[in-house]
């Protein structure tokens, strides 16, 4: 069957839409469309081509939460995001041939030892042939026994893992088509990795019971010292910088083996590195709320939501913990409070996005205990008609995280709402924005 997406101009694409019967397609169905012509890596990866397929699920995922009558504008969104990558053109199709050992454990191993080598043809065929010969969760699985030592692909790949796991095994199924990127990249950055080593045993913190290390990470990532002269070049140079000054191994590394010892303590440890991350989109300086706070997140996030299929729990928290940590230090102006000063502006959700950005933050943080459901549908749509794929993957992983953090979910909701507002002011630079017909919606200032 050929794929309908083929060929439509990203200038023209919500006539192409209508035009072609798009409408018709499951959700499911054109999940499978966009991720077939993200199949194919690009000869030069960019942040875009880098977060297309991270884009693409995480866009499924906000289709049912979004409004009813956002969802046609949603859905264009996502077929946009396919007709902005076949443009660029410069495929590299088709993959390499794989000759391996074909089972799943087999060709893991083979994918691991290209990656480590530096051999991004052999990775890409191991990847290839994964994608296509076996199940999903065993792949997802098996990824997690040694992703977290690598910061190549911007250190995105356990994001993928949270988005493929979310959406469920045929969109995880669908998306595996298009995570070729992700195997070459990081076989091209394969020197690229986390260098702290944990501290033997017997450090303070393993002293502590469970429930303490969500306080403890949580203080670690508050009261960071700032990097002097630091530089946002990229995640590797930022961990890389942190690393060198010393500060995971005089910070953190102590409490590795002890947050990792039983799922309540990790959990706990990663919950308040998380937290910390999302008061940092609210409460810290405004200027790398774009990129610097959305990752702050979005990546130790998603180790957290993975956590039921991790199979080293210290590789995960060491990666987590030091990610964080690096945004905190090379990015982070202010200490955090674990309060927010945040006084109820008495103005429904909608409107107060309109505001400012610190308004909208602090409508959200009251309105969560007045109709939270309301507030999720105003924020999953706000993210799901607009172009960033930052934004996109904030709003998603701020939304499930309050779902697991129950007793910080206004925080979740505050920082999905700050980021949301400073994007509507910007609404007249989208010009697809305005062709998308979604009455109702917070479409701007």
């Amino acid at each position: 069957m050929t794929n309908p997406l083929i060929g439509i101009d990203p200038e023209a694409v919500a006539d192409a839409y209508h035009a072609r019967g798009l409408e018709r397609l499951s959700d499911l169905s054109l999940l499978g469309h966009v991720c077939d012509r993200l199949h194919a890596p690009k000869g030069e990866t960019s942040s875009f081509t880098l977060h297309a397929p991270l884009e693409a699920l995480a866009r499924y995922s906000l289709l049912e939460m979004a409004a009813p009558e956002a969802r046609t504008a949603a859905r264009i969104r996502l077929t946009h995001l396919a007709a902005r990558y076949e443009a660029l053109g410069n495929a590299l199709n088709p993959a390499p041939t794989y000759d391996g050992p074909q089972s799943t454990t087999a060709a893991l191993a083979v994918l691991r030892a290209a990656i480590a080598a530096g051999d991004m043809d052999a990775a890409d065929s191991a990847m290839t042939w994964l994608a296509g010969a076996t199940n999903p969760a065993d792949i997802l699985a098996g990824l997690t026994e040694f992703v977290f030592d690598y910061l190549g692909a911007a250190a995105h790949v356990p994001i993928y893992l949270y988005l493929a796991a979310r959406s469920g095994p045929l969109a995880a199924s669908l998306s595996l088509r298009a995570v070729r990127v992700y195997a070459r990249q990081l076989a091209f950055e394969a020197d690229a990795r986390i260098q702290t080593q944990p501290d033997g045993p017997g450090g303070a913190w393993e002293a502590q019971p469970a429930a303490a290390f969500e306080a403890s990470y949580w203080r670690a990532m508050a009261t960071t010292p700032r990097l002097e002269n630091a530089s946002f070049n990229g995640i590797a140079p930022i961990v890389q910088e942190t690393e060198s000054a010393g500060l995971p191994h005089r910070l953190l590394a102590g409490g590795w083996r002890g947050a990792a010892e039983t799922p309540e303590t990790w959990n706990a440890a990663l919950r308040g590195m998380v937290r910390a991350a999302a008061d940092s989109m609210v409460q810290d300086t405004a200027a790398h709320a774009k990129l610097g706070w959305t990752h702050c997140l979005t990546i130790p996030q998603a180790v957290w939501a993975v956590a039921p299929m991790v199979r080293d729990p210290l590789a995960a928290v060491r990666f987590a913990s030091v990610l964080t940590l690096a945004f905190r230090a090379g990015l982070g102006q202010h200490e955090l409070s674990d309060t927010l000063d945040l006084p109820d502006p008495k103005l429904d959700i909608s409107e107060a996005l309109t505001a400012d950005p610190q308004t909208a933050a602090a409508s959200a943080y009251h309105a969560a205990g007045r109709d939270e459901d309301g507030l999720r549908t105003v924020l999953a749509t706000g993210a799901a008609v607009r172009a960033d794929t930052h934004l996109v993957k904030f709003t998603l992983a701020a939304l499930d995280t309050a779902r697991m953090d129950r007793k910080a979910a206004p925080v979740y909701y505050a920082g999905a709402a700050y980021l949301l507002s400073i994007w509507m002011r910007e609404d007249e630079s989208d010009p697809l924005l305005a062709e998308l017909d979604a009455p109702g919606l917070p479409l701007g200032a």
